[in-house]
């Protein structure tokens, strides 16, 4: 029981104390210390630390006498004190945010070759691709043997070439019309994402990270390749008839009437 008084903040000696007054009220500070064995000075020392934490009161009269407060009535007390305590921590010490996805740069052929080749090896769900034709290669087999181990891959080829994968989509060469760099992007499993670029007048490299910005970005990318691509199929007589061959009308009138030259 002492150690459950001690839980309520109360020192053993004023614990003590308080079950003698407990078990027998009003008496002198003199009578509980006789009943504690412990010193005057240090009992009244205790009676008055419980009276600061209305655990006993005092009985004016010629001598004063003390009694214990009613367990229910300290416990509720310390309940009321515990509720407002919790509502200003929680007020004030808000959660943290979780720390975001770091972003790691890589750079020459053979370090971007090798996180490419780690995230189709780790791949347990999906793969999607973005590639240029003369970069699929490289990547051909183990593509295929993510495929054959459940893996739905999924790759948008930019050219023209043989795979033996089943769900590959051609790009003609001219969509990709915004730098001599050959672009590539890898989905792995909704939770890893790498950009980068062979090729062209910058050294090799990339950007891998896990951060949900990247993700979508290029989930966003992907659908809406995917479905202009269905669209393009189903309606291109009527979209170069309104655009122009590969959205020329569209394009200039962006670039050069609106002035979006991005």
């Amino acid at each position: 029981m002492h150690q459950s008084l001690k839980k309520l903040g109360m020192t053993d000696l004023e614990g003590k104390c308080y079950v003698v007054l407990h078990e027998t009220p009003r008496l002198s500070g003199y009578e509980v210390a006789k009943r504690v064995g412990a010193s005057r000075p240090n009992v009244y020392s205790a009676i008055r630390s419980l009276l600061t934490k209305n655990a006993c009161r005092v009985i004016e009269g010629e001598h004063a006498k003390y009694e214990a407060v009613p367990i229910a009535d300290v416990l509720e007390r310390y309940k009321e004190e515990f509720l407002e305590t919790e509502q200003t921590l929680l007020a004030h010490l808000k959660e943290q945010k979780a720390q975001a996805p770091v972003f790691y740069h890589w750079e020459e052929e053979a370090h971007v070759q090798r996180i490419i080749h780690k995230a189709v090896r780790s791949a347990q769900t999906t793969l999607v691709l973005t590639v240029w034709a003369q970069d699929l290669p490289p990547l051909e087999a183990e593509l295929v043997a993510a495929q054959d181990r459940g893996v739905t891959v999924i790759v948008q080829v930019i050219g023209s070439c043989v795979s033996a994968l089943q769900h590959v989509y051609f790009r003609n060469e001219e969509d990709d019309w915004h730098s001599t760099e050959r672009k590539f992007s890898v989905l792995c499993d909704e939770r890893t994402a790498i950009i980068g670029s062979f090729g062209g007048e910058l050294v090799p490299a990339a950007v891998e990270s896990q951060h949900p910005a990247l993700i979508e970005t290029l989930k966003n990318s992907f659908y809406q390749d995917m479905i202009l691509k269905q669209i393009e199929y189903d309606f291109n007589e009527e979209l170069e008839e309104a655009y122009g061959e590969n959205y020329e009308r569209l394009l200039y009138h962006m670039m050069y009437e609106i002035g979006l030259k991005i």
